[in-house]
């Protein structure tokens, strides 16, 4: 599984059009996960409950130390908005 996988060092996730499920496992297991260091998220219309899942993961995880967000339909409330600032 992403939470227990030694050897992940990057994922892209370009053009995947995660929906809530998918997007809220993802986020729940790359918060947990120990050696993520690049996570690229381009293009894929994400819904409000991914990109939640994706700034509680950005506040977890503490290996990540890039992340690329671009080309998105959405504006982030609450904490991914702090981080930018």
């Amino acid at each position: 599984s992403l939470e227990r996988n030694t050897s992940l060092v990057s994922v892209s996730l370009n053009m995947c059009s995660l929906d809530h499920d998918s997007g809220r496992a993802l986020g729940a297991a790359l918060s947990r996960n120990k050696t993520l260091k690049q996570l690229h998220v381009i293009d894929d219309d994400l819904c409000e409950h991914v990109a939640d899942a994706l700034s509680e993961m950005l506040s977890a995880n503490s290996t990540l130390n890039s992340f690329k967000l671009a080309d998105q339909c959405l504006s982030f409330p609450g904490p991914l908005q702090t981080l930018s600032e």
